[in-house]
C-alpha cells in the first residue's frame, strides 16, 4: 500500500527528472548550433604531389587566405617562380617537371606576402627517383636562362678595377688576395677581396675599408670619371631596381669589437640638397645589443632615419661563405634574403628607397666599415630589374 506521502515524493522526483531531461535536451540543442566563425590569421598551404617517390610532372601550387598579394615558389632554397595572380601556382600551369631536378630529396617551399606585410610560408619534401622520359616530339621545357648581370665583380683580375671608387685615404686595409694563401675556401676563383679594420685605424679616423660602385643618373655625375679614369656607367632604364648579391666569409672565431656596429653592405643616393647619404644598409652588431648573448656577430638592417630600425636579426654565419641578396624595387621596398631564405622586407614609407627627381647618382657598397675585425668578399653582382 502506497501512502500519500510516498506518492507525493514520487511525483516530485518525476517532475525533477522531467525538468532535468528537458533542460539537458535544450542545452544539447543549443550547444549543437554553429557558433560564430573564428577569425583566421594569414595562412598558406602548399599543394604539391608530396610522395615518397615522384617522377615526371607533379602538381605544385598553393592555397592562401584572403589578403595575399604574391606567392614565391622555392626549390631547395632558391626561388624559381613568383606568382602575383590568385591562382598561386608554379609556372603557367602549376606543374613542376621533376626531370629538371637531380635524383634525390628536394625541399619545396612557398612564401606568401600579405597586404599587412606579413610573410607566411609552408614547405614539403619530394624524393625524385628518376627523370621522366618524353617522346622526341614533346621535348622537356628548358628552364629560363638566367639574366646576365648588368655588372659583376669577382676580383679575378687581381685588383678593384671592376668598382668605381677604391682609392681612399680614409680607409684601413683592403686588398685583393689569394684565397688559398689567406686560408679562405675558394668560391668563384682563386682570388677574393679582403677588408680589415684595427683599433688604430678607428683611433686615427680611417675606418672606411670599403668599395663603392656608382652609377650616374644626371649632371654633374654623368660627366664624372672613376678611379680608373673611366666615365661613370648608367643604370639600366635609369632605375636602381634589380637584384644585388654579395658573398661574405667571416672567420670562425669572429667576435664583434668596436663602437657598436660594422657596415658590410649599403645603398646610397646622391642629390644636391643632401649630398651623398646612405639610405639602407646591413650591419654586423654584437649579440648583446639584441639581448641574445655577448660578442657573437649578428646581422641587422638599418636606415638613415632616427633611432634603430628594429627589423629581424639573424646570426652571422662564421667559418663559411654566405650570401646576402637585396632585391630593390625603386621607391617601394627592398627584399633581403640570407642564403636564399627570405630575411626581411623594408619599405619606402619607413625611409626612402631608391632615386628621386633630383638624384644624381646611385651607389652600392661592400666592405668592413667601422668595428674591429676582418672579412672576405666575393661574387658581387647587380642584375637590373
Amino acid at each position: 500500500m502506497v501512502t500519500l506521502t510516498a506518492l507525493s515524493a514520487v511525483v516530485r522526483t518525476s517532475r525533477r527528472l522531467l525538468i532535468g531531461a528537458a533542460l539537458t535536451a535544450a542545452l544539447t540543442a543549443l550547444l549543437s548550433l554553429p557558433g560564430p566563425a573564428q577569425a583566421r590569421g594569414e595562412r598558406i598551404e602548399i599543394d604539391a604531389s608530396a610522395n615518397d617517390r615522384v617522377s615526371g610532372k607533379i602538381r605544385y601550387s598553393a592555397r592562401a587566405t584572403r589578403g595575399a598579394v604574391r606567392v614565391s615558389f622555392y626549390i631547395d632554397g632558391r626561388r624559381w617562380w613568383l606568382d602575383r595572380a590568385p591562382k598561386w601556382q608554379f609556372g603557367r600551369s602549376g606543374v613542376l617537371d621533376t626531370s629538371r631536378l637531380a635524383p634525390g630529396r628536394h625541399r619545396l617551399m612557398v612564401y606568401a606576402r600579405f597586404r599587412n606585410r606579413r610573410l607566411v610560408g609552408d614547405s614539403t619534401t619530394v624524393s625524385v627517383v628518376r627523370a621522366s622520359t618524353r617522346p622526341p616530339s614533346d621535348p622537356a621545357p628548358k628552364p629560363p636562362a638566367p639574366r646576365s648581370p648588368a655588372w659583376a665583380a669577382s676580383f679575378e683580375n687581381g685588383s678593384f678595377s671592376e668598382w668605381t671608387w677604391w682609392k681612399r685615404d680614409d680607409g684601413c686595409s683592403s686588398s685583393v688576395v689569394d684565397a688559398d694563401s689567406a686560408g679562405v675556401p675558394r668560391l668563384s676563383g682563386e682570388r677574393v677581396a679582403h677588408f680589415k679594420n684595427t683599433a688604430d685605424c678607428l683611433d686615427r679616423g680611417t675606418p672606411h675599408s670599403k668599395l663603392l660602385k656608382e652609377w650616374a643618373l644626371s649632371s654633374p655625375e654623368t660627366g664624372w670619371h672613376d678611379d680608373a679614369g673611366r666615365g661613370l656607367e648608367r643604370l639600366p632604364n635609369d632605375s636602381p631596381s634589380g637584384t644585388y648579391r654579395v658573398s661574405y666569409f667571416l672567420p670562425s672565431g669572429y667576435t664583434y669589437a668596436g663602437s657598436g656596429w660594422t657596415n658590410i653592405m649599403q645603398f646610397k643616393a646622391t642629390n644636391p640638397a643632401t649630398g651623398q647619404l646612405p639610405q639602407w644598409w646591413v650591419n654586423i652588431s654584437p649579440a648583446r645589443d639584441w639581448g641574445r648573448g655577448d660578442k657573437e656577430p649578428m646581422l641587422n638592417v638599418e636606415n638613415w632615419g632616427n633611432g634603430t630600425y628594429g627589423g629581424a636579426v639573424r646570426a652571422a654565419p662564421r667559418g663559411r661563405w654566405f650570401e646576402i641578396k637585396a632585391e630593390v624595387y625603386n621607391r617601394d621596398r627592398i627584399e633581403f634574403s640570407l642564403d636564399g631564405e627570405p630575411w626581411q622586407t623594408v619599405r619606402h614609407e619607413t625611409h626612402p628607397i631608391g632615386t628621386g627627381p633630383n638624384t644624381q647618382g646611385w651607389i652600392f657598397g661592400v666592405g668592413h666599415y667601422l668595428g674591429v675585425g676582418e672579412l672576405w668578399v666575393d661574387r658581387t653582382s647587380y642584375t637590373g630589374g
